[in-house]
């Protein structure tokens, strides 16, 4: 019988905006498609943050083998979705938002439907 191994859960890229800020109490997570990386959002993430207000913040993550996060095997949408929570719980953030575009949004649904304590909203 095959049996699939578990995964090995990846300590993903990410950003911060605004850089260096402190944990804010409303925390916007935002998630690339296929062959992007966070730079890909940098300024769409900038503009969005200057529309919700000074008690936001975001993490925008390069999921595994895109952007400067390490390569993995498998790649599941289960296994990214696994590797946005364990990086957010490392860097303790429990996110009040997520956004994904395209795969990132695949991811993000997935996400939501492991995490203990899912997002108000998801993209």
């Amino acid at each position: 019988m095959f049996r699939r191994s578990l995964p090995r859960l990846l300590q993903l890229n990410s950003r911060t905006l605004p850089p260096n800020s402190p944990p804010t109490r409303n925390t916007l997570v935002v998630l690339h498609g296929l062959l992007g990386s966070s730079q890909n959002f940098l300024s769409p993430t900038k503009a969005i943050l200057k529309e919700l207000g000074p008690e936001w913040s975001a993490v925008l993550l390069d999921i595994r083998g895109h952007g400067t996060s390490p390569p993995g095997s498998p790649c599941t949408i289960l296994d990214a979705a696994s590797d946005v929570h364990s990086t957010l719980t490392s860097l303790s953030i429990s996110p009040t938002a997520v956004i994904g575009h395209s795969l990132g949004g695949k991811i993000a649904l997935q996400y939501l439907s492991i995490s203990p304590s899912p997002p108000l909203k998801t993209w």
